[in-house]
């Protein structure tokens, strides 16, 4: 399980893309821990 940034560092995209993938059902988000959103 990774944070949004670690996702960034990883692949370049910006958070904004991140989000954008994760709101049409591309990426799913891990439940939040501690107020973080996490992606796998």
């Amino acid at each position: 399980m990774y944070t949004i940034g670690q996702v960034v560092e990883m692949t370049g995209f910006g958070h904004d893309t991140l989000r954008y993938y994760e709101k049409i059902g591309l990426i799913k988000p891990r439940p939040q821990t501690v107020g973080r959103r996490a992606c796998v």
